[in-house]
């Protein structure tokens, strides 16, 4: 007995290097079909209880320069700095010199509006309805990007513009709420926010590749950034990081998050009950949760929790994964903002590391079956989602929005090609009023069908005297041209260098193949057409030219 449990246990022991090294290969493709040796690439980290499991460093440091990443590299990381932003917040919280219902104007009197009533705790959740400054019409100026702001003036950039919605009423992303934050923090530190960062995250987690980025500064290891447009890449177009500010002007590398990571997992710098309302789900007016807390974003990995952010800055995207369940953690710093589905890889990469790979054994179903799932969908919050036939596929979309196709897997299952998202229906107890539950890697949410007359829509068989009908500019009232070409048998609508397919679905009618469009046109008396109606969400009316 006893030498057969020495055999089983040295069987099993024999097995440990073997699954290591199946995952590293499984990682390994993973990451090379995302990144290339030769172009901008990445830095990844995957550490478990303070170990490292896997780190990776593939393609450029510098283009220009021939010189290759390593795991050392120090990167923008973007919209990551708002974890910081909110840890400085808790931290004065629980000094006693603030509180999280403060308002705006306890720290800034003339803030206008809501200023009385949005609290320091709907700006750590997205939920205080002030408009998103990068979103604004202007900021994407070159003169604006360029120009140098404190942040009294980047707030004064924002602060008169109407609020979006009622404070607490709904969860919008915006920037502008974590420059407010980092404003408070100065007003009440008596610091800098780069000076607080650096004494009270930065030295006593020992993070010495993190700082307030500033663009002349001397950094080592700090790579170069890039974008790509078509298949070139470029030097990303110059920022002054004063923009970012308490909301996106950090650097840092892949060990410094590491080490943030595990101060997460290990509640240093705050008690305990901070940290915990931190990486909860906040509740907005009317009770329901949204999938933010407080800097953190909510999500799963096959149902087991996770907390995670990403971030994108000029010539960056980043991405940091924790599931606290597990003492795991993930780092993925890019050095170009073209990398911009990093969600997906890091869950991937995440899942194989849990020993829970995603995995979605899709089957056939006949189309008439497929047809059962049309409809239009609602969940909890109003969001509506379209599932229709088009052309023999199963496609989901909102209205005017992108289409995916919805591939069938065993059980009932939708997956949504190219994600690891997917729908779970009920059994059809009721065919009008069918539900789902929308399984994906942020909080699972539960839509009903609320409308079941959907058609699906088949080709419509043109010949090309007839697709030459329709070719032509279109002139709409905002002086917006659209144009009809025709390739072969295909018709496209064109702007500049982008054409999208146009399928004909019944006389004079097309659908737009990749989202949620309608084109009709319209003939004049003697057959010819004169005019076309753009129907995504709302419609609009152009003359042919």
């Amino acid at each position: 007995m006893k030498r057969y449990i020495c055999l089983l246990l040295l069987y099993t022991f024999s097995l440990f290097p073997l699954l290591a090294q199946k995952m590293n290969d499984q990682l390994g493709s993973i990451v090379e079909n995302k990144f290339s040796a030769q172009s901008p690439g990445a830095v990844i980290a995957i550490v478990k209880n303070g170990q490292t499991l896997y780190q990776r460093a593939i393609g450029k440091a510098n283009m220009e320069l021939d010189v290759p990443l390593v795991p050392e590299h120090v990167f923008r990381i973007g919209s990551l700095t708002k974890q910081f932003t909110a840890v400085g917040i808790l931290q004065l919280m629980e000094k006693g010199k603030l509180s999280l219902d403060d308002p705006i104007t306890k720290y800034i009197q003339d803030y206008p509006g809501y200023g009385d009533s949005i609290t320091i705790a709907q700006l750590l959740s997205h939920t205080s309805g002030i408009v998103n400054y990068t979103s604004m019409e202007g900021f994407a100026s070159p003169d604006i990007r360029r120009q140098d702001m404190t942040p009294q003036e980047l707030i004064n950039y924002f602060k008169n513009e109407p609020v979006r919605f009622k404070p607490g009423e709904r969860f919008e992303y915006s920037n502008s709420g974590y420059v407010v934050l980092g404003y408070i923090i100065e007003q009440v530190s008596g610091m800098s926010y780069e000076d607080f960062m650096k004494t009270s995250i930065f030295e006593p987690l020992k993070m010495l590749d993190t700082h307030y980025d500033h663009t002349s500064k001397v950094i080592p290891g700090r790579v170069s950034g890039y974008s790509r447009h078509g298949k070139e890449y470029k030097n990303a177009d110059y920022l002054s990081m004063s923009l970012p500010y308490a909301a996106g002007s950090l650097i840092s590398s892949s060990r410094d998050l590491q080490r943030w990571n595990q101060a997460v997992l290990n509640n240093t710098l705050l008690d305990t009950s901070s940290w915990h309302m931190a990486l909860q789900p906040y509740h907005i007016n009317n009770g329901t949760l949204i999938s933010y807390g407080l800097g953190w974003r909510m999500g799963n990995i096959q149902s087991i929790p996770t907390v995670k952010h990403g971030g994108l800055v000029n010539g960056f995207a980043s991405y940091s994964l924790i599931v606290p369940e597990e003492k795991l953690s993930t780092v993925i710093l890019t050095n170009c903002n073209c990398y911009q589905n990093l969600d997906k890889l890091a869950t991937e990469l995440t899942a194989i590391m849990m020993e829970k790979p995603f995995d979605f054994p899709i089957v056939n179903v006949p189309v008439k079956e497929l047809g059962a799932y049309q409809g239009l969908y609602e969940n909890d919050q109003g969001e509506r989602r379209m599932i229709r036939l088009e052309d023999g596929k199963l496609l989901l979309f909102s209205i005017g929005g992108t289409k995916s196709e919805l591939l069938p897997f065993p059980e009932n299952k939708l997956h949504i090609a190219n994600t690891l998202d997917y729908l779970i229906f009920e059994k059809e107890d009721n065919k009008a009023s069918r539900t789902f539950k929308f399984m994906n890697t942020n909080i699972p949410t539960n839509w009903q069908r609320i409308n079941n007359k959907v058609t699906a829509r088949k080709p419509y068989s043109l010949s090309i005297r007839q697709l030459d009908r329709y070719v032509g500019k279109y002139k709409f009232s905002s002086k917006f041209i659209l144009t009809i070409e025709r390739h072969q048998k295909k018709l496209y609508g064109v702007v500049g260098n982008d054409k999208k397919e146009l399928v004909p679905f019944k006389k004079h009618s097309f659908f737009v193949r990749v989202f949620d469009a309608t084109l009709v046109f319209h003939p004049g008396n003697r057959g010819e057409i004169v005019r076309m109606t753009k129907i995504q969400g709302d419609e609009q009316i152009a003359q042919k030219l």
